[in-house]
């Protein structure tokens, strides 16, 4: 009886927890107040603008240019001989009828002494070749004063013939004497002409060898090589005692003069470059190298053309010998090339400019987006930092451009100026 009691005293006692809890509960619902929901505001971004400023500006662009190696001069072996003394080293410079190498003369005077004997020998020939000529002429000569007798001496028999004065095998021993004498005449003249084609022969093959003769002489006076120039020696290709040939390349000299650079220019940029230079408008470059700031200027486009653009060849300006040690070949150097002035162009920093054609103006508290054609670089109007130079015919003359780069810019986007200190 205990035991039921009890559990009808705790089912009372959890039925009244559970009466209590649905009370506070009303009770709180009835005295909660009602929340209303805000309304929701448009996000606005604080940008920085600057004003249109049209302008005549000089665009620069950024390229890479190298040495061109077709001016680098070449010191050839002029004959076949021992290198007897290196003078140079590469990478130093060097003044123009400085001694560069000396090669061994022996090969070079044997050449000579060969080449003066053969030349003595032909002379003797073409003075033999001489005298044969005229002594056949003389021969010719008393032949044909001996036909002229034959001739009288037949008519005169045929005359005693027909007299009967002598016999007919006088008349015919006399025609016969008259007929071999006219054979003799052509073999001397035949004679006399292969000697005139010998004496051509000889003539022709002494000037040859006369012609030989002055080369050796003078690749004897080239056993020593200067340098035909003031330069920077870059490449050095023999050593003492080794042997060259002909025309083999010994040395390589960079020209202090006359240097030149090319640079790949976009294809983009070619029609304004090429007006430029039919109209002998100076198109100026400066070039890094090595920290060394050198001046150069574009003088022509080269016939080929790469898949970057067209090549042009820069000449380079007041280089010294000491300049010049700076410069390598087969290095490319930073080049800022100076391209003819823009009317109507615009600076601005890069921070305005999305992708390469597009920036955004504020208009009535939105951005929007303008066209652009983007120049190149210049320099900003404080001189003090590289900006974009951009052009576009869909500007308003009180448009601001928003000079700060948005990540989320997009059409309409609701922005607000930043106002600077002096506003």
């Amino acid at each position: 009886m205990k035991k039921q009691q009890k559990i009808i005293l705790k089912l009372l006692v959890f039925l009244a927890i559970i009466a209590i809890g649905f009370s506070i509960v009303s009770l709180l619902r009835a005295n909660k107040k009602e929340i209303q929901p805000r309304a929701p505001q448009e996000a606005s971004w604080l940008v920085e603008t600057i004003p249109i400023k049209l302008g005549v500006y000089a665009p620069y662009q950024q390229l890479y240019g190298k040495i061109n190696t077709e001016r680098l001069v070449k010191i050839l072996a002029s004959g076949g001989a021992e290198v007897k003394e290196v003078l140079v080293s590469s990478g130093e410079l060097v003044e123009k009828e400085q001694t560069l190498v000396t090669l061994d003369t022996k090969d070079f005077s044997t050449n000579e002494d060969r080449n003066t004997a053969q030349v003595k020998q032909t002379e003797l020939e073409l003075k033999q070749a001489n005298y044969d000529i005229a002594n056949v002429s003389k021969l010719l000569e008393l032949e044909r004063q001996l036909l002229v007798l034959d001739k009288k001496k037949i008519k005169r028999n045929r005359a005693l013939s027909k007299q009967q004065n002598i016999s007919d095998v006088e008349l015919e021993k006399s025609e016969e004497a008259y007929v071999n004498r006219q054979k003799s005449i052509l073999s001397q003249e035949k004679n006399k002409q292969n000697t005139i084609i010998r004496k051509a022969r000889l003539e022709a093959r002494l000037e040859s060898e006369k012609s030989q003769l002055k080369q050796a002489s003078i690749n004897l006076q080239r056993s020593t090589q200067k340098s035909p120039i003031d330069g920077l020696v870059t490449r050095v290709n023999v050593q003492t005692g080794s042997r060259v040939g002909q025309n083999s390349v010994m040395l390589e000299i960079l020209p202090l003069h006359n240097l030149e650079m090319t640079a790949t220019l976009l294809n983009d940029q070619l029609p304004t470059i090429l007006q430029a230079l039919q109209n002998e408008q100076p198109i100026n470059a400066s070039v890094n190298v090595f920290g060394l700031s050198l001046e150069a200027t574009l003088v022509r486009l080269r016939g080929e053309s790469n898949a970057g653009g067209a090549v042009g060849v820069f000449k380079f300006k007041n280089l010294s010998l000491e300049t010049l040690q700076h410069i390598r070949t087969n290095t490319f150097f930073s080049v800022l090339l100076q391209r003819p002035e823009v009317k109507d162009s615009i600076l601005v920093p890069f921070s305005a400019i999305y992708g390469s054609d597009k920036i955004y103006v504020v208009r009535e508290g939105r951005l929007h987006s303008v066209k652009i054609t983007l120049l190149g670089n210049a320099v900003s109007i404080d001189n003090k930092e590289n900006w974009a130079l951009i052009k576009s015919d869909e500007l308003r003359s009180d448009d601001q451009i928003s000079i700060t780069h948005l990540p989320n810019a997009t059409q309409n986007l609701r922005v607000n100026i930043k106002k600077t200190p002096n506003e």
